[in-house]
């Protein structure tokens, strides 16, 4: 049985107190994915001809952040990010997203690891954050998108 079954069935939470000595030891936390739908626009000071839209899912135990998003009205992308930051304001980088994508101009996807703690933060408070694609003609940001409610939730 793996550790992740063990976990499941509260045999895990059991075996966790007689390793650590403890009946009363905290059972670690399951994985979880969170998957965002994006609305991109420049509205805030960005491009406000164009637009993208798509999804982002980041894994809560490997950091892996995975996205797929169509855009149109902009200039070629040159960066994107995901940013800490309430709606209105601007804010650093948390972890930096590729622009290159299998699919041709119009469309971004792609792959990377964030770093945990950042991972960590994000699902935290994902109204906290937000993704923004910066261009030649936008360096600050051509379209943004608070990353807000997961998929599911209420």
């Amino acid at each position: 049985m793996s550790a992740r079954s063990l976990r499941r069935t509260g045999l895990g939470a059991a075996l966790a107190a007689l390793v650590l000595g403890s009946p009363f030891a905290a059972e670690p936390a399951l994985a979880e994915t969170s998957y965002f739908q994006l609305q991109l626009s420049g509205a805030t000071g960005g491009d406000q001809d164009g637009e993208a839209h798509g999804t982002l899912s980041i894994d809560s135990e490997t950091g892996v952040v995975v996205w797929g998003l169509y855009y149109e009205g902009i200039t070629v992308p040159t960066a994107m990010h995901i940013h800490r930051g309430v709606a209105g304001e601007s804010g650093d980088v948390v972890v930096s997203l590729n622009v290159e994508s299998k699919l041709g101009q119009g469309a971004l996807t792609g792959t990377v690891t964030g770093e945990l703690d950042a991972v960590g933060e994000i699902l935290a408070a994902p109204e906290r954050f937000y993704i923004n694609i910066h261009n030649g003609d936008y360096r600050g940001g051509a379209l943004r998108a608070q990353l807000g409610d997961r998929w599911g939730d209420d």
